[in-house]
């Protein structure tokens, strides 16, 4: 029989010539795979621990969250670098991270600070703040050492992190300006950020694990294609022009469009007919 999802019509003859025909040679690739398996040099092969196949005509596996793929003596397997991180923000923080060193992108951050009863409210006001979604990036909220702490609420200092496919430069600085325009309280932004520095800095990472990512992240990094940044949105339209009737109603409604009286005429008098300096500027 033919193995590893491979197929074979029933036209074998016997006697056949030589010594017969092989595997490799009679049976057809294969084109669908059991779960978990994906299409590899046309056989199926099971994905590695730790990770899955999207269907049945998969030809990748993708690592479980918190792990990674890595290639070692030829071999694909998927290594856990986030199971050291206790702490559910900063290891989805992590992972954004990750995912942006091996895709080769760099980050953006937004930090403020927000007041709120617990993590997650600061959290959640800081993304509708900044009118995004929680879907668009991670979000880390530390109760700020510095800020007031009620019996109903605390100062948490927020940080939210974007990945640069994402969430454009553009997007980031207005809702910079958006935050700093309603009176939210220590708001910066940053549009470059090397995702590997940061996971560096991050509480509870293995710092070996770390080492070997960054290796094989540089590696995927030149391998993937570019991404083009997310669009810039269109301005808004302009409006209509003006009819001449409208600026002629415009100018007669001037406080300062009126003809001078007569003593001031001589003085006016290499003017425009009717036509005042003050309104000869409005219309500059």
């Amino acid at each position: 029989d033919c193995t590893a999802g491979r197929t074979k019509a029933a036209n074998s003859a016997i006697p056949g010539t030589g010594d017969g025909e092989t595997e490799a040679s009679a049976c057809g690739a294969a084109s669908s795979c059991s779960a978990n398996q994906y299409i590899s040099g046309g056989v199926c092969t099971a994905c590695p621990a730790q990770s899955t196949s999207d269907d049945a005509k998969s030809k990748y596996c993708v690592c479980d969250g918190g792990h990674y793929a890595i290639k070692t003596a030829g071999v694909w397997n998927c290594a856990a670098l986030l199971d050291d991180i206790a702490d559910e923000s900063l290891k989805k923080k992590a992972q954004l991270l990750a995912d942006s060193a091996i895709a080769g992108e760099k980050v953006k951050k937004i930090t403020l600070k927000e007041e709120a009863s617990d993590k997650d409210s600061a959290c959640s006001s800081a993304f509708t703040k900044a009118d995004m979604k929680s879907a668009d990036g991670a979000c880390v909220a530390t109760a700020s050492a510095s800020g007031r702490r009620r019996l109903s609420a605390t100062t948490y200092d927020v940080e939210l992190l974007f990945s640069a496919s994402t969430v454009s430069d553009d997007a980031i600085k207005a809702a910079e300006l958006e935050m700093k325009n309603n009176g939210v309280q220590g708001v910066t932004s940053q549009t470059s950020m090397d995702p590997i520095n940061e996971l560096k800095v991050i509480t509870g990472i293995n710092t070996n694990k770390l080492q070997t990512f960054e290796a094989e992240a540089a590696a995927a990094a030149a391998a993937a294609p570019l991404v083009p940044p997310p669009p810039t949105p269109p301005p808004p339209p302009s409006p209509p022009p003006e009819s001449r009737t409208g600026r002629r109603r415009r100018r007669d409604s001037h406080p300062r469009s009126r003809i001078r009286p007569a003593r001031h005429r001589a003085r006016t008098r290499h003017q425009l007919p009717h036509t005042p300096r003050s309104v000869v500027r409005s219309w500059l």
